[in-house]
């Protein structure tokens, strides 16, 4: 790997880990993620009986 600058390694390697990040779960937009995890939260919370 050529090194440049710091500023363009730091830059890719912060773009990495973001396409690691979203690349997870493809299928679902931020959005969808972030309410799923809500509802399971709320699941914990209040396991159920309330739906």
């Amino acid at each position: 790997m050529a090194q440049t600058t710091s500023n363009n390694t730091e830059g890719s390697l912060q773009k990495d880990l973001e396409v690691e990040r979203i690349g997870v779960v493809p299928s679902l937009p931020p959005q969808m993620i972030a309410e799923e995890d809500v509802k399971v939260a709320d699941e914990e919370m209040f396991p159920a009986t309330v739906v």
